[in-house]
């Protein structure tokens, strides 16, 4: 016991709080960070098979149903590749790409696949994948994943 009653083996109220502070700050950035990371690193990879296209100047709709030969699938791999395979199996696009944080609304990706292709700002939204495409008259495409595909 000290002179003013306190015991120097226990913390303090204050020091209680401080320690606690500390703890979640660092808990809740480093989780922000992590968080952060797989979303820009992990979520997007993988096969997924389109659903259904609208936009363009008139506003259409496309979808297998209505458009036979639009079906396709889209890959984008872990080392850095993305594929556009049409449903018959054949490759349409086999090309690298680069996924930034810039150049789309917050939240959104930028897949860049380079001079020659359209490039689109992609994110996830209740487990699907969504690829608006960066032209005047832009589709957005959505895309379904399911475990077959991968």
């Amino acid at each position: 016991m000290l002179k003013n009653g306190s015991d120097p083996n226990t913390f303090s109220d204050m020091n209680k709080l401080s320690f606690t502070a500390a703890i979640v700050f660092l808990l809740l950035f480093s989780g922000c960070e992590r968080y952060q990371h797989i979303q820009a690193k992990t979520d997007f990879y993988g096969k997924w098979q389109w659903m259904v296209s609208t936009g363009g100047i008139a506003g259409s709709t496309y979808t297998p149903e209505n458009c036979s030969n639009c079906s396709h699938r889209v890959e984008i791999t872990t080392d850095g590749i993305f594929y556009k395979i049409s449903s018959l199996g054949d490759t349409l696009i086999n090309i690298p790409y680069s996924l930034k944080r810039n150049g789309c609304e917050p939240g959104k990706f930028f897949l860049d696949l380079g001079s020659g292709y359209a490039d689109y700002c992609i994110w996830l939204e209740e487990g699907y994948l969504l690829m608006n495409d960066n032209m005047s008259d832009g589709y957005l495409s959505e895309y379904y994943s399911y475990p077959e595909l991968h």
